[in-house]
């Protein structure tokens, strides 16, 4: 353990010692049957797991899985309360799209698809940067991880630069990888079935308001989609372009696409399962079949037809996302239940109103906060987290949408000013090589990308008025 682990761990539990002895507040008001001191003890717990998180102590699902048992051994929760996600219907939607994923990675469908989006486009630099982008937005709905995604299509991109002549580290070179980590991984916001992150945004939101299905999402994010993505690929073309003209081998992507053979059985039946799990999950108000019941017939599908087998479904399933995700999602429910929500209401309301009652202010304001606080907080989902749970029960008292601050929440972790604030692009990089570096090519993109963010809400903002989420 390092020095800084360390340090960590103690301040988290004195920290937490320090909350637990605390008498509660005058007028919190928890849940029936709730001792108010518990409910100082379990805030202490979850302080403590926030600084260790911060801190990384440890791994975070373990951090969260000791918060979620310390919380049950302490009286604070009852076990079925700390575990109770594990049953819900958004954990269980989770588990099929990550299986999901793991096959069509598994199968070869999503590099076969990848390259067959790429290969409709001109070999100029322009069509295949928009190329790379488009072929991002349309894989993404299938298989819920940017970084899945990325470790398909990274070597693909960098090969596409080679082959049009460019070197790494160079400014066009550091397009195609922006064109990449745009499509792959920044659409990851844009469907509800793109990522887990986006499962675990609507267990953030207050009861009543978290009933969203897949179109529910899709249309509420397409202004953000389309403003933000489009500013981004076309700022990022105009400023990262080669100044001489480039072609690609007509037949390069081609032969790439040759060379994985025939569709294989297991590709095809993933193809035909994603296809119907798609389309019921765009069409769940129609036929009312919930879209976790659909995912885990999915995966009895998966599993009865032998397209991934056991093996697979042991290695290839990230399971400790899912403890993490299912840990996570207590966290929400907890404040609740310890009365903090309503409490942090009514002190941080009367300052917070005047902002969530002028859209345009709390968009600026709001995105500006995340991105100072992503300096300090590493972790994507602890810094949704904390401000969702705070943020949608105010914003539904002042006639917002809850889905509005979870969703600006969400879309604004993704900062990559440098380059330990974004795991995903990390990954990215590291999947790549050296096709760019960071402080040498990327700051630039970073800051296209985190302006256009910004943009896509503002744009948002009449068009939420329209639909009726102002």
């Amino acid at each position: 353990m390092s020095k800084k682990q360390m340090i960590g761990g103690v301040l988290g539990i004195v920290a937490c010692l320090a909350i637990a002895m605390m008498a509660p507040p005058a007028d919190l008001v928890v849940a029936e049957g709730m001792d108010p001191q518990k409910s100082m003890i379990g805030m202490g717990l979850l302080i403590c797991t926030l600084i260790w998180m911060a801190m990384r102590v440890m791994p975070e699902y373990i951090i969260l899985l000791l918060f979620c048992s310390a919380c049950a051994a302490t009286g604070s929760l009852t076990f079925t309360q700390a575990f109770s996600p594990f049953s819900g219907t958004s954990y269980w939607l989770l588990v099929g799209a990550l299986v999901l994923g793991a096959a069509v990675a598994h199968s070869g469908l999503l590099k076969r698809l990848t390259l067959l989006g790429m290969k409709a486009f001109p070999g100029t630099y322009l069509g295949q940067l928009l190329g790379i982008t488009i072929s991002g937005v349309v894989i993404s709905p299938l298989i819920p991880s940017g970084t899945a995604r990325l470790a398909v299509a990274g070597p693909v991109a960098k090969e596409i630069g080679h082959e049009m002549g460019l070197e790494n580290q160079t400014k066009p070179m550091a397009g195609l990888f922006a064109a990449l980590y745009t499509g792959f991984n920044c659409t990851s916001h844009v469907f509800l079935s793109a990522s887990f992150m986006c499962y675990s945004m609507l267990k953030f939101m207050p009861e009543g308001y978290a009933d969203v299905t897949w179109t529910d999402w899709f249309i509420w994010a397409l202004p953000w989609s389309v403003a933000a993505l489009g500013i981004t690929t076309a700022v990022t073309y105009f400023y990262y372009k080669p100044s001489e003209k480039l072609q690609l081998d007509k037949n390069f992507i081609g032969q790439k696409i040759v060379e994985l053979g025939q569709w294989k059985k297991g590709e095809k039946m993933t193809m035909v399962i994603l296809t119907v799990c798609l389309v019921l999950w765009m069409t769940e108000r129609q036929h009312g079949i919930n879209s976790a019941i659909v995912a885990t017939i999915a995966i009895c599908a998966l599993m009865g037809l032998k397209v991934m087998g056991v093996a697979e479904f042991r290695s290839k399933v990230n399971w400790d996302i899912l403890i993490y995700i299912g840990c996570m999602y207590e966290v929400g429910s907890a404040l609740s239940t310890w009365g903090v929500t309503s409490w942090i209401g009514k002190v941080l309301g009367p300052v917070l109103n005047p902002l969530l009652t002028n859209p345009l202010l709390f968009v600026i304001v709001f995105v500006v906060i995340i991105y100072l606080t992503r300096f300090i907080v590493i972790s994507w989902l602890g810094v949704m987290t904390v401000f969702s749970v705070l943020l949608a029960p105010l914003a539904v008292e002042a006639g917002m949408h809850p889905f509005i601050p979870c969703f600006i929440a969400y879309c604004s972790v993704n900062v990559f000013f440098f380059d330990f604030q974004n795991l995903p692009y990390v990954s990215a990089i590291g999947i790549v090589g050296d096709m760019v570096d960071h402080n040498k090519n990327c700051v630039p993109y970073a800051v296209i990308w985190a302006v256009a963010n910004l943009a896509g809400f503002l744009i948002s903002v009449p068009y939420w008025k329209m639909i009726g989420m102002l």
